[in-house]
């Protein structure tokens, strides 16, 4: 998965690159986001939810679980910043909106890859991190990942599908912060998603105020 990924963040950049630093802002293809969870999501105490804490499963898979969720909220999400000054894995920034002081090593020329992980995963482990060590391998990057882990709690599925659209905005107001306070190039923005993750990167695109998208990569595998 994470060569796949790669691939289409190498060529995405290449593209960004070549491409005129204006952004237009013609409507783009923004993915679809969920709004609501199947109506026959079936209620006292049970859930549906993924056979492999994956969402990558049917719907028709249930098991008997807690009715409720554990409490978190989108003070819950983080963003965590990698660039070529702090590489190692858990020598990641943590991004404020609105903090300067959090802004650590970010580089506004430099491109910005910003990855979101799918249910029942991290921002801090896994994929993500693995996407970071070979981006910056490849060069100068500003690598954000954001952790919503609490709000992707398996196997509460429904609920981390109604969080989708919240983080997406959450993170949309980020990036806007940074194009405006930070000097982040919007023409070298990126932002990939894995399964659920892909969903907020479509939120993400959506709620943006200040620039477009050049690319956003959804992955299902």
């Amino acid at each position: 998965m994470v060569s796949t990924l790669l691939l289409l963040l190498a060529g995405a950049m290449t593209a960004v690159t070549a491409a005129p630093q204006h952004v237009p802002r013609a409507p783009g293809h923004a993915l679809h986001v969920p709004q609501h969870v199947p109506r026959h999501v079936p209620h006292q105490g049970h859930q549906y939810v993924p056979q492999y804490a994956s969402d990558r499963a049917p719907w028709h898979v249930t098991r008997h679980v807690p009715q409720h969720a554990p409490r978190a909220s989108l003070e819950d999400v983080r963003f965590l910043l990698w660039t070529s000054n702090n590489a190692g894995d858990d020598e990641y920034q943590t991004l404020k909106i609105g903090d300067l002081n959090s802004l650590g090593h970010f580089n506004g020329n430099d491109p910005t890859v910003v990855v979101v992980h799918g249910f029942s995963n991290h921002g801090y482990e896994g994929w993500p991190v693995e996407a970071k060590t070979e981006l910056l391998k490849l060069g100068s990057y500003n690598v954000i990942s954001v952790e919503w882990g609490k709000l992707a709690v398996a196997p509460w599925y429904p609920s981390a599908v109604k969080h989708v659209p919240q983080v997406g905005n959450l993170t949309a107001h980020l990036l806007d912060w940074l194009h405006e306070a930070a000097g982040m190039q919007a023409a070298g923005v990126q932002v990939a998603g894995h399964s659920l993750g892909a969903h907020v990167a479509g939120a993400i695109g959506q709620n943006l105020k200040n620039f477009r998208l050049p690319f956003i990569t959804g992955s299902s595998f």
